[in-house]
């Protein structure tokens, strides 16, 4: 038996759980170490191991989804990342089954449990093959009504002039006033603006932490999400840095 530590995010409830593996027939090893909790009572994402030469446990760098009372693996894409393990927690989650339960009384292996578990992997697989979360939001990109611009009497009118970009008319008198800008002018924009956040259903993370950046045109707000290390889905939609990593397919090692 071995205890390996892993960091899990700040999000995430750690405690602590032993895992089963078949190995010879009618034989299991296991190996403690932390998992996650999830959502779906029951279940717990783990990391997936493998023996060395030597015979001790070394972490393949993929992540599984365990039942807690067995310790036995429910769902194993062999290059699953951590968000996709989460995923998958959340797949089997959505069946009628109660993962509460000891393992025999799960009924996995009834036809229609078995094909509901293949269509949940599937998905999970298609998730992984693209490395995208399996549960998105229609887009990264959400529309405001038009801002209020602040801009000195000489300049603008215009966002590029602009010196704040605030939602509401008192918060520009708010700001006039406690800087004490006599000279300023307030405007509202012709033109929507728009704000930008990661697409993982779960995460949904702004794309600055110190609250809404608007901008005027939405590839000023892409151009600052590649450079924070976003990464791009399709024309709609971009993850977070955190979640680019935990949805990246691992590479097979040690399987």
């Amino acid at each position: 038996m071995t205890t390996l530590d892993f960091p899990f995010g700040a999000a995430y409830e750690p405690t602590t759980s032993t895992l089963r593996f078949p190995t010879e027939p009618r034989d299991t090893a296991s190996a403690h170490t932390l998992v996650e909790l999830t959502r779906t009572p029951g279940l717990v994402v783990a990391p997936r191991f493998t023996r060395d030469v030597t015979g001790a446990w070394t972490f393949t760098g993929a992540w599984q989804v365990a039942h807690a009372r067995s310790g036995m693996a429910v769902s194993a894409a062999f290059t699953a990342g951590l968000g996709h393990a989460r995923d998958a927690a959340a797949l089997l989650g959505e069946l009628e089954l109660d993962w509460t339960r000891p393992c025999d009384e799960l009924r996995l292996t009834e036809p229609e449990v078995r094909r509901a578990l293949i269509a949940q992997h599937a998905r999970l697989r298609a998730a992984v093959g693209d490395e995208r979360p399996v549960y998105l939001t229609s887009s990264s990109f959400r529309q405001t009504p038009p801002l209020y611009l602040v801009y000195d009497a000489d300049a603008g009118p215009g966002w590029s002039d602009a010196e704040v970009a605030v939602e509401s008319w008192n918060a520009a008198a708010d700001h006039l006033e406690a800087i004490d800008w006599p000279d300023a002018v307030i405007v509202r924009d012709e033109q929507p603006w728009w704000l930008m956040h990661c697409a993982t259903k779960a995460c949904q993370q702004p794309l600055h932490d110190d609250g809404p950046a608007w901008e005027p045109m939405r590839h000023l707000l892409t151009d600052t999400a590649a450079e924070l290390g976003w990464r791009r889905l399709d024309q709609r939609r971009w993850l977070c840095a955190r979640c680019s990593h935990d949805f990246r397919e691992i590479p097979a090692r040690g399987l």
